[in-house]
């Protein structure tokens, strides 16, 4: 994948060309391919659904004292560590969690 490419504009190409094959008949020297890009348009559905999902329980366990949870209108942040369940990467929620977990356990032991 290109890294310039996001995740979201990897999936709007996808979804895209899969719209233009359910719609429009490639030729049948292309069929093959189209047929593959239909599998992996529907697996990427699936798999988005999945990780919405996850994200959605990872957001909902979450919340625990100190962690006010703001989810009104679509979104899914937390307003002590600062994570986005919406659009942070695993990697920044991983870390962000890490950071305000060491520096409340540094406050409470009185460092």
């Amino acid at each position: 994948m290109d890294e310039g490419m996001t995740h979201d504009a990897l999936v709007a190409v996808i979804n895209t060309a899969a719209h233009l094959i359910r719609h429009y008949q490639p030729p049948c020297q292309n069929r093959k391919l189209a047929d593959k890009l239909m599998v992996a348009a529907d697996a990427l559905a699936a798999a988005t659904a999945e990780n919405e999902a996850l994200r959605e329980l990872l957001f909902l366990t979450h919340a625990s004292e100190g962690h006010y949870l703001y989810g009104d209108d679509g979104e899914m942040q937390c307003n002590a560590c600062g994570c986005d369940f919406k659009r942070d990467s695993p990697q920044q929620l991983n870390e962000k969690i890490t950071r305000y977990s060491m520096a409340a356990l540094a406050k409470e032991s009185g460092r």
